[in-house]
């Protein structure tokens, strides 16, 4: 990251999509990233608020388990699109819960399509995430 200052990656933390949002209605995060964002404005929230920190997430990663399943692929990925966050990773480490194992959507006109998803010789799934230019998981 070539400016930790304004570089917000963090684990475990809630999304509001603006100041005041009650609890009940803020969205719990795995790992999110955001680029060119207020620090200040972050850290005296106890959520990652929108337009708190000056913008929209770039890229959200969900680690889930079978009991987040139908939240993950739908009000949250719903969410997600309408805040315009550009890019929305889920990572299943079974197979199990998903239809994939890893699989990523791309913000295309207000509406996420799926981003490609490669299967090398060594059979580690690997997603390619143009926002902060790195490969998933």
């Amino acid at each position: 990251m070539d400016r930790p200052e304004t570089t917000i990656v963090p684990g475990e933390l809630y999304l509001a999509g603006e100041p005041g949002t009650p609890p009940g209605e803020r969205v719990y995060l795995n790992l999110l990233v955001a680029f060119d964002a207020d620090l200040k404005a972050y850290r005296d929230s106890n959520a990652y608020t929108i337009p708190g920190p000056g913008k929209p997430l770039d890229s959200v990663l969900e680690i889930t388990p079978a009991a987040t399943d139908d939240n993950d692929t739908g009000r949250k990925r719903l969410w997600h699109a309408g805040l315009g966050i550009p890019e929305y990773w889920r990572f299943d480490e079974k197979g199990n819960d998903h239809d994939a194992k890893l699989s990523g959507d791309r913000l295309v006109e207000g509406r996420y399509e799926p981003a490609a998803i490669e299967e090398p010789e060594d059979g580690v799934l690997r997603g390619h995430s143009e926002v902060p230019s790195l490969h998933v998981p």
